[in-house]
């Protein structure tokens, strides 16, 4: 019995092309992710503020923003865990007033907004109020 390689052959290279042309429409189809921020879109934000304080002594405590998209004006929202936010909520400074906070560590958290959502924009600090 005599073998016939062209029957066999033929389909097989009338599958592969066929296999090929839709793979290449396939990955021309497909959706492209969206690209990552550019580093230099993302602040850096470091905080300072004092480590102790006296009872009854104001904290400052000061957020510096350093490059980021310079298109940008950025916003700030304070929040303390103890005291009260006496001046400089919306600024890149407040000052907190520790009255009868003597005993606790204050921390003082600011959100910078306006920035590429996908930026880290946040910083914390902490100051001891002795009685």
């Amino acid at each position: 019995m005599k073998f016939n390689y062209r029957r066999i052959i033929a389909p097989l290279a009338v599958i592969s092309l066929a296999l090929l042309a839709g793979a290449g429409a396939t990955a021309s189809n497909q959706q492209k992710a969206s690209p990552a921020p550019t580093p230099n879109v993302c602040p850096a934000v470091k905080m300072t503020c004092p480590d102790k304080v006296k009872d009854g002594e104001p904290i400052t405590c000061t957020l510096d923003v350093k490059g980021g998209d310079e298109n940008v004006s950025p916003t700030f929202n304070w929040d303390v865990s103890a005291g009260t936010i006496s001046s400089g909520q919306g600024t890149s400074s407040i000052t907190v007033d520790t009255g009868g906070a003597g005993g606790k560590t204050i921390t003082a958290t600011a959100d910078v907004g306006g920035f590429d959502r996908h930026c880290p924009a946040s910083a914390s600090g902490k100051t001891a109020v002795a009685k």
